[in-house]
């Protein structure tokens, strides 16, 4: 009898392990990926050895169920050994399908640890075989820069996204570097006043700067760039000429610069600012590193 008693209690066990095993398949793994606590992390390595696991307490189940039927047919009369195994069957298939109850998920959790760690330890060789294999299997899928820009275009629409839209944009603009011409970044020349190096400063040209928002401005003469002059200066001085105030000392790019070869200029020529030709040398209009980096960083003008 007393036999008997303990193959019952291991059937228990073992059905709550199996139950606790089976909510793995309810489990989102990137939830089990957030999780550090013990048990989600021994929930991980059960994942890899799941499918073993749960084949192999179905054999002990059978085991033990073979012996219970031996011992109550020999113990009892045939018509009460039947209904007491029926009855067993029907609690122990219960048991198995009942996943979402918390006393079998209250044990299972107790009895979980022990066998992960006996299975984890027989078959630590095997997985780290298995994480090599994987690994050398394992494609991302990517071979380009398209297929990355692609890849967060998606991200962007997904509705349970945890990556911030700004943050996504600006790795878009990242890698995107090479492809975007400065030409869309290029203030024309004729948005700005006619400044020309013999000019006084005069309340009508500080208002004609002001209109214009921006820190740097092109001085010409015949329609041509010779300098640029400072917006402060227009703050900071009432009187004088624009040429002694004027930067000769110009950087010229081309206006099929890609982003990346414009910031590259922008470093070894230490200026905030760059004046864009086109293939004939003509003075286009002028690139504003501040603009450029707003761009790439999502940030507001």
């Amino acid at each position: 009898m007393f036999l008997l008693i303990t193959i019952i209690i291991l059937l228990f066990i073992i059905m709550c392990l199996i139950s606790t095993i089976k909510l793995i398949n309810y489990l989102p793994e990137r939830e089990i990926k957030r999780r550090n606590d013990p048990l989600s992390i021994k929930l991980k390595q059960l994942v890899v050895f799941k499918n073993q696991v749960e084949t192999s307490l179905y054999i002990i189940i059978a085991i033990l169920s073979a012996v219970d039927i031996f011992i109550l047919i020999k113990s009892l009369s045939t018509l009460d050994g039947l209904v007491i195994i029926v009855i067993l069957f029907l609690v122990f298939v219960g048991l198995v399908r009942s996943r979402v109850s918390k006393i079998i998920r209250f044990l299972g959790k107790i009895f979980l640890p022990l066998i992960i760690k006996i299975t984890y330890k027989l078959n630590k060789k095997k997985l780290l075989n298995k994480k090599d294999v994987s690994e050398k299997k394992l494609h991302t899928g990517i071979y380009d820069l398209n297929d990355v820009d692609e890849l967060i275009e998606r991200q962007l629409t997904q509705d349970d996204n945890r990556i911030l839209r700004e943050d996504l944009k600006r790795i878009k603009n990242l890698i995107n570097l090479e492809k975007y011409s400065v030409s869309s970044f290029v203030i024309d020349k004729d948005y700005y006043p006619v400044i020309e190096p013999k000019d006084l400063i005069t309340p009508i040209i500080i208002d004609d700067v002001k209109k214009t928002d921006r820190p740097f401005l092109p001085v010409t003469l015949d329609n041509e760039i010779v300098g640029v002059v400072p917006e402060e200066i227009f703050v900071l001085k009432n009187t004088g000429h624009i040429e002694d105030f004027m930067d000769s000392n110009i950087k010229f790019i081309s206006n099929h610069f890609s982003l990346m070869e414009t910031l590259s200029y922008f470093i070894h020529s230490k200026k905030d600012y760059l004046i864009v030709q086109d293939d004939y040398n003509a003075y286009l209009g002028l690139v504003y590193l501040r603009d450029i980096v707003n761009w790439i960083f999502v940030l507001e003008v």
